[in-house]
């Protein structure tokens, strides 16, 4: 047994300590391990797993920052290529106005002509400004790019010059009943996802779950008078949070429960999660031990809810910032290539965990799937992953062992992570894969729905260079979308061996074919 290995022992042991891993198993307990082998292997069963759900890629959009990055100052309109390239990602979730910056965003600053709008602060590190990309250009942008809607709610305040203010409940709530009946009747499709605030428990808010609950209760009543299709979305946590502007702290157990217990009505929650922080190497920041953390929070939400498991959000994730790379090349680490293979990674851990219903790339700032340079409108290796996954899928998720060597070292185990899909007739299957190694590498993928018959096979991926770490070829990873499909053979033991190309993000297409 390797160092990793037992590292990755020693922590699920001591997670289980820590989270109760005693309690019920969930549906995916086993299925998203990454087993240790000499060499790559997937194998496929017939078994589902559940549907993928439509709204499961999804972007995080600071209202902010889009505009900045995106819209034309002259024209006031989405930059071209921008909303090209948008376009090409249909069926994506849009979260609006963003995270931390919804909590002091006023809607109905953002709406009339954009002369007459009032200038709002929205974020510390910016001066006032009044909002070009407001709600309407939001639901316009919508229809043009084919998205899906999804608000984050403002339960704590707006000012037009300060980041302190807070109104009082019954305001926002009030507010929130004219932007809930504005959506209803704009004829946005059906349901409207609003979620009750962002990290109000944390960051500069430190609210306490009383305070929490009240507000969202207020808004919740409000909101449901006038849109019947309204969605609530609460956020949880899977971590104890110590308080920085005064004393204690909050156990993430007893606030989850509390949320879920006060608001019976609502049947959907929401986490964050950022990963593989390559500061150090250490193992609390990678994927696996991520996802453990993630599945005891699930475990412990059905447990609070009687043993019926709410529907789970991911409404940010992506590669944790390094705040010790500036500039240019910020964006370059979370978006780059290894950062795009970081974030395929755990898109393919969560498709095969059937409470997940989205995870949405955080995808402004350094985070960014466009780069930070000139117009803004070269796109990342992060833009390109997210279209290599979102453009080819198959609606089933089936079962899907992966064992996988670790010639990168990565911290987490493992070089290869696959999932698989299928059509209704298993006719045709999917497989995304990332390696992780600077190296080329086969898997054998083992489908007895195709035992010994001639298939077709469309590899369509985005991948770096042989022998050079993917944090430092990341500018320009060679990308190959619509590749030309090659007629392969399977085995009689079911087994057809393919190449993961370096440092790659890779999608197979296998139908019966000639």
């Amino acid at each position: 047994m390797g160092t990793t290995t037992s590292n990755l022992l020693l922590g699920a042991v001591l997670l289980c300590a820590m989270q109760g891993c005693g309690a019920a198993p969930l549906r995916d307990d086993g299925l998203i391990d990454v087993h240790p082998e000499s060499h790559a292997e997937i194998r496929i069963t017939k078994e589902k797993v559940r549907s993928l759900p439509v709204r499961f890629f999804g972007l995080n959009q600071e209202a902010q920052i889009f505009e900045a990055e995106s819209v034309d100052e002259r024209s006031g309109q989405l930059k071209p290529d921008i909303l090209k390239q948008l376009q090409a990602l249909p069926e994506l979730t849009y979260r609006y106005p963003g995270g931390l910056m919804a909590n002091h965003f006023n809607w109905e600053w953002t709406v009339g002509a954009p002369a007459t709008r009032a200038p709002q602060k929205m974020a510390g590190w910016s001066a006032p400004s009044a909002a070009r990309f407001g709600l309407d250009e939001y639901l316009s942008f919508l229809d043009k790019v084919n998205g899906h809607f999804w608000y984050t709610l403002n339960l704590n305040g707006w000012s037009a010059t300060s980041m302190a203010a807070e109104q009082p409940s019954a305001m926002l709530a009030a507010s929130n009943k004219k932007l809930a009946a504005r959506i209803h009747e704009s004829g946005v499709p059906a349901p409207h996802y609003y979620q009750l605030g962002n990290e109000l428990d944390r960051s500069e808010y430190e609210w306490t779950t009383e305070k929490y609950i009240q507000r969202a209760k207020e808004t919740i009543e409000a909101v449901s008078a006038v849109d019947p299709d309204a969605r609530f979305v609460a956020f949880l946590r899977d971590f104890n949070l110590k308080y920085k502007k005064s004393t204690g702290g909050s156990p993430y157990k007893p606030f989850n429960k509390a949320v879920l217990d006060a608001l019976p009505m609502v049947n959907d929650i929401s986490f964050q999660y950022y990963y593989d922080d390559a500061r150090n190497e250490n193992i609390r920041s990678s994927i696996p031990w991520r996802l453990k953390m993630f599945q005891a929070a699930i475990r412990d939400a059905t447990e609070a809810r009687n043993g019926r498991t709410p529907n789970v959000w991911v409404t940010e994730h992506g590669r944790s910032r390094n705040p010790d790379v500036k500039g240019r090349f910020a964006n370059t680490f979370t978006s780059g290539l290894a950062g795009a293979i970081s974030a395929a990674d755990f898109w393919i851990a969560t498709a095969q965990m059937p409470a997940i219903q989205g995870a949405f790339l955080y995808s402004v700032g350094q985070w960014n799937i466009f780069s930070n340079k000139g117009d803004g409108t070269d796109a990342m290796p992060m833009y390109w992953t997210l279209r290599l996954l979102s453009n080819n899928r198959l609606p089933n998720v089936l079962t899907t062992w992966t064992g996988s060597p670790n010639f990168s070292a990565y911290i987490g185990g493992y070089d290869v992570r696959g999932v698989a899909f299928s059509d209704d007739t298993y006719s045709k299957l999917g497989v995304w894969v990332v390696n992780r190694a600077s190296r080329t590498q086969p898997v054998t993928v083992t489908l007895p729905v195709f035992r010994g018959k001639k298939v077709s096979v469309r590899h369509d991926f985005m991948a770096g260079q042989s022998a050079i770490p993917a944090d430092q070829n990341s500018q320009a990873p060679s990308v190959n979308l619509n590749q030309a499909a090659q007629s392969m053979t399977v085995g009689n033991d079911g087994v057809l061996v393919l190449e993961l190309p370096a440092s790659s993000v890779s999608s197979f297409h296998i139908s019966l074919g000639n």
